[in-house]
């Protein structure tokens, strides 16, 4: 039924952003950044950015309800983070993408206290342009360029789940295969 195919393409999409999970997991380790997986305690409420141009918050803050949390919206305005436990910065396009992408929305008053709260230990995940905005604020080290020949790539990637001592790998095994979308 509409529902169901509603609930699972919801799925689906918090799935598809499985890949920017597995690069800022990936980027973190590499700096010796790796949480104590005892000291884990489960997410319940989790935020969601949006941003003039996002598009993908609705899906978001659906598939977070769908997994069993609850789905806190919060403004790119605002300087509240209002208590959750995490933080999505969903994909879209935000301010137009018109300098870099994510260069204008890394400069909102709410990025600013979110990066404040990883410095604190708040796991967030960026999605699409949201990993474009930890980028352009600094958090993660390094630079995006563009792929070699400028088209849109959507394929099944398989990685190799390297570390299992962080608060977002803790459900895998070590050396396990997983294929997630990527898009």
């Amino acid at each position: 039924d509409e529902d169901t195919q509603y609930k699972f393409k919801s799925i689906f999409t918090f799935f598809n952003y499985f890949v920017y999970l597995i690069v800022i997991l990936i980027t973190f380790d590499n700096i010796g950044d790796v949480i104590d997986i005892r000291k884990v305690r489960v997410l319940t409420r989790v935020g969601v950015v949006t941003f003039p141009g996002s598009l993908d918050d609705r899906d978001a803050r659906r598939a977070i309800t769908l997994a069993g949390h609850t789905a806190v919206a919060l403004w790119h305005k605002d300087h509240d983070l209002q208590s959750v436990d995490a933080v999505v910065l969903p994909g879209g396009f935000s301010y137009g993408d018109y300098l870099r992408c994510g260069a204008i929305a890394a400069k909102s008053p709410i990025v600013g206290d979110i990066v404040e709260a990883i410095g604190k230990g708040l796991p967030v995940l960026g999605i699409c342009n949201g990993f474009q905005i930890l980028m352009e604020a600094g958090v993660l080290p390094g630079g995006l360029i563009r792929n070699d020949h400028g088209q849109f790539i959507c394929r099944d990637q398989e990685l190799i789940v390297e570390n299992t001592a962080t608060r977002w790998t803790a459900g895998f095994d070590q050396g396990q295969r997983i294929t997630i979308p990527l898009k």
